[in-house]
This record gives C-alpha cells, sequence and structure tokens, in this order.
C-alpha cells in the first residue's frame, strides 16, 4: 500500500513539469515553467504519506532482520557468571561484552540451583530479573518459589536460555560456598516459615581470661509478601565444652563482663522491630561464653521470634581448638 502511493506521488511529480512545460513552449511563454506551482502540492504530499507508510510497513521486517543479524550467543565462552553474597545471595549471569540485544534475543530463561542439603530448586523467565546485560536470580520464594531457607554450605546452579526457534542451551554453571560461620537453623512447631535467621559475621575476644564474648551479626530475611513483626530474641550457648570442665561457670557473670556486653550491644545500634514483605534486616547479639584455655569457641543460638512468638533459631556450630 504504501510503496503503490510513494510510486504514483513521484509518477506525478516527475509527469507535471513535462507535461507543463510543452504547454509553456508551445504557447511560447517566457514564464519559469520549471517553479512549483500551489497545483503540485497534491502529489507531494503523496510522496510524503508514501514514505511514512513504507516505514511503517517495514518497521517489523527490519526489526525481524536486526533480529537475525544477532542471533542468540549460545557459546558458553560469551558468559560469565557469579554467585554475589552482598546481603542477599543472587546468582547472576553476564554477556562478556555487556550486549543487551543478545541478552533480549533470547525467548526464556532458566536458573537451577542445588542446594546444600541436595534439593534442587529452579527460576524461570516470569521470576528472573533483567538488569543491563545480566539475568539476576535471587535465592528468595519471589524468585525460586520452593526455596528453602538460606544456610551454610555449597551451592551449584546452573544458567540455560531458549534461543527464538525453542531449544534450549546451557551457557554457565558453577558452585559457590556461602561464607558465612557454619550452623544450622531449625523452627519451633507451627511456624510458617516466614523468616530465615543467619549469622553472617562474628567477633570473638578473650575478656581477661575469664569469658569469651563474642559479637554476632544476624541476618533476618523476609520471605513472605507480609510485613512481619520481630518481638523477642534470646541466646543460648555451650556450658561445658568437655568433661574436665564444671557446669558452673561464675565468671562470666561478673558485672565488669555484663557491662562489657552491655556496652558492644549500644555500639552496635538496636535490634530491628520489624522486617518488609521479601526485605532483609540485621541486628547484632552479644554474649559472653565460658572461657576456653585449650582454644576453640563453643557454639551459640540465637532464637528470633515473631509477632505470635513463633521461633526461628540458628546454631552456631562448635570450632573445636
Amino acid at each position: 500500500m504504501g510503496t503503490a502511493i510513494l510510486g504514483l506521488g513521484v509518477a506525478i511529480l516527475v509527469a507535471i513539469p513535462s507535461v507543463y512545460a510543452t504547454i509553456a513552449s508551445s504557447r511560447h511563454s517566457h514564464r519559469a515553467w520549471w517553479w512549483p506551482t500551489w497545483w503540485m502540492l497534491a502529489p507531494l504530499a503523496l510522496v510524503v504519506v508514501g514514505v511514512v507508510l513504507v516505514a511503517v510497513e517495514r518497521g517489523p521486517s527490519a526489526a525481524t532482520g536486526a533480529k537475525a543479524a544477532s542471533p542468540a550467543s549460545i557459546d558458553p565462552r560469551d558468559w560469565e557468571s557469579r554467585c554475589d553474597w552482598g546481603g542477599d545471595l543472587l546468582f547472576v549471569l553476564t554477556h562478556r561484552r555487556e550486549n543487551r540485544i543478545t541478552v533480549a534475543t533470547f525467548s526464556d530463561w532458566r536458573c537451577t540451583v542445588t542446594d546444600p542439603a541436595g534439593g534442587q530448586v529452579e527460576a524461570t523467565g516470569r521470576c528472573l530479573r533483567m538488569v543491563g546485560a545480566s539475568m539476576v536470580a535471587q535465592w528468595d520464594p519471589a524468585f525460586f518459589p520452593t526455596a528453602p531457607p538460606l544456610r551454610t554450605g555449597t551451592y551449584s546452579y546452573i544458567w540455560s536460555a531458549e534461543d527464538p526457534g525453542g531449544l534450549w542451551h546451557e551457557l554457565a554453571r558453577g558452585r559457590c560456598e556461602a561464607p558465612y560461620p557454619a550452623q544450622e537453623g531449625d523452627t519451633s512447631p507451627g511456624a510458617p516459615g516466614e523468616l530465615e535467621v543467619l549469622v553472617v559475621e562474628e567477633h570473638w575476644r578473650n575478656h581477661g581470661y575469664r569469658a569469651l564474648i563474642v559479637d554476632a551479626k544476624v541476618r533476618i530475611h523476609n520471605r513472605s509478601n507480609r510485613t512481619v513483626s520481630l518481638g523477642g530474641r534470646f541466646m543460648e550457648y555451650q556450658a561445658t565444652p568437655g568433661p574436665d570442665m564444671p557446669t558452673e561457670h561464675p565468671m562470666i557473670t561478673d558485672e565488669d563482663v555484663r557491662a562489657e556486653c552491655d556496652a558492644h550491644e549500644r555500639a552496635r545500634g538496636p535490634w530491628p522491630t520489624s522486617v518488609g514483605p521479601g526485605a532483609t534486616v540485621y541486628g547484632w547479639c552479644v554474649m559472653a561464653t565460658p572461657n576456653r584455655p585449650a582454644g576453640g569457641t563453643p557454639w551459640y543460638a540465637i532464637t528470633v521470634t515473631d509477632e505470635v512468638r513463633h521461633q526461628y533459631r540458628t546454631r552456631r556450630l562448635e570450632q573445636p581448638a
């Protein structure tokens, strides 16, 4: 349609000067016959309309041609993957040349992860997030609908993509170790599993050879789509590291030890009172545990409760000397 209108407009524009020149020469007119007159506006308008229609009609085919000229890159050497542990665990796949068109060429994406317990979960295109020339999957039920709580250990992953022809290709795979202290978690009976609690950082120091004081940074992640109010928190620790040690350790209850713990906890800032949907907050717990002349650190546990007193607990494992 656009080509026909464009051709008609051009033909009329070419014909009018010729006809006008013939008429003018037969009348021996000295008028500047080549000068455009107002009645040439009609074919000129046809040309403009034709150009616009041709551009519109050729838009989809041009886009198809561009897509064909930039085929989906299925060579694993064109891709690099990594794990990002900056707060939340992220699995990231990036095109090495930062080519966003190549990333957008694929029809669908899939990130398959095996967690430290051996369970396998999958995030598909509707859950993944495209950031520039990267695809990102967060370890959260919003991305991996059946993902268990984040824990320490080794995570392995595979990135795959579907090309425009419907074929799936593996682009990258890898393994990453959680950079957190060794620990294990559990919940109280009936807890809905909305929170995950994890110690992500700890600092030990010996207080006068009477107590081992630990500052533990606790990550609290909300796996639900509602705001969860945080209730209380309480801490436990291993009281008897060996059969030769007594069960009573009066030195860790000394006034100066308690004052040391309180001062450090105040310096770390207030404990969070709530956590929003899909959000992550942090708080610090400071506790004194029995001194260990032989070395090593005891196990300790931190329990966080929600507004209805469901308990979410993580237990830092003992580190022998």
